[in-house]
């Protein structure tokens, strides 16, 4: 069974990029949004194993991909959510997300994967095994 992942970030070029490499790798990227409403909407429609979620996203740009990625988490505890933010101070993002639930990543983007796949940039664990796919009981 193929992982179903949706993306969620304001930057068309980001989202498309991380679609093709998603795909390369055998994911299937169902839904791609660029605001935090539209990503409550997606999720709810198709039901995906995996978010990608900016941290600042449109209207306000400060904290509506989080306060939706908080908001998955609550209504859908197996959902699997990396939390991506193009700003290096991550702390306080990586605190209040692990209050919330404690297996969490956020990521920078000017991170880049190394040859083990590993991300040197990341806080919180996103475990290199697929840990989101869901058993056919909770699909």
């Amino acid at each position: 069974m193929t992982d179903r992942v949706v993306l969620a970030d304001d930057s068309l070029l980001l989202r498309v990029g991380l679609e093709r490499l998603l795909a390369a790798e055998g994911f299937d990227v169902v839904g791609s949004v660029g605001d935090a409403d539209q990503l409550l909407r997606r999720v709810a429609e198709v039901r995906p194993d995996a978010v990608i979620v900016d941290i600042r996203m449109p209207p306000t740009f400060t904290d509506e991909g989080l306060r939706a990625a908080l908001r998955l988490r609550r209504e859908e505890p197996g959902l699997a959510v990396l939390l991506l933010s193009q700003y290096i101070e991550t702390r306080d993002v990586v605190r209040s997300w692990s209050r919330a639930r404690p297996a969490s990543a956020t990521c920078s983007r000017t991170a880049s994967p190394t040859s083990t796949g590993s991300w040197p940039t990341c806080g919180g664990s996103w475990p290199a095994a697929r840990p989101w796919t869901r058993s056919s009981s909770s699909a």
